[in-house]
């Protein structure tokens, strides 16, 4: 863990100084984010899980910065065929419990993953897996596959964005 290594103050000033503006540390609890979430200069950016209980989520959404990252699916992160039913309801209890955007992820790697995310009422969508995918079996020309890879999650989040202002 790098930040570990480096040790926790080292690490936030020189992301700062590289203009970073958010930061997601997953293996660090928000119980433990003392330094990150004391400082102003990198939002301290947490993950709810889909079966964070409602009074941890009001807590996470109370000390974090920037958005939140909601886990569409319990499980590994990667990509699927379609995201849970019940996502909606999810997005809308932790919109409940923070000011702070929703960004949903794990699982997000087509357009139509995108446009499930987008429909269930998050303000981001994260396609992590799909962009270390694209950027792992191209080594040679990343940044072409890593843009195909993002204008088709934008396809869909674009489509639901259509769809919503022609009233459907």
């Amino acid at each position: 863990n790098p930040v570990i290594v480096r040790g926790e103050a080292a690490f936030l000033s020189d992301a700062a100084a590289a203009g970073a503006d958010g930061i997601l540390i997953v293996d660090m609890p928000p119980e433990e984010g003392g330094l990150l979430i004391s400082q102003k200069k990198i939002d301290p950016i947490f993950i709810i899980a889909p079966n964070t209980p409602p009074e941890r989520r009001a807590m996470i959404g109370g000390i974090g910065r920037g958005f939140l990252y909601l886990v569409s699916a319990p499980g590994v992160t990667g990509t699927r065929q379609h995201l849970p039913d019940d996502l909606p309801e999810r997005v809308l209890e932790v919109k409940k419990s923070t000011v702070l955007p929703v960004a949903v992820g794990f699982g997000i790697g087509s357009a139509e993953t995108a446009y499930e995310a987008a429909a269930a009422g998050a303000d981001a969508v994260i396609a992590g897996s799909v962009i270390s995918g694209a950027i792992e079996m191209n080594p040679d020309d990343p940044a072409l596959f890593v843009g195909k890879a993002v204008r088709e999650i934008r396809s869909g989040i674009a489509r639901h964005r259509s769809s919503r202002s022609a009233g459907q």
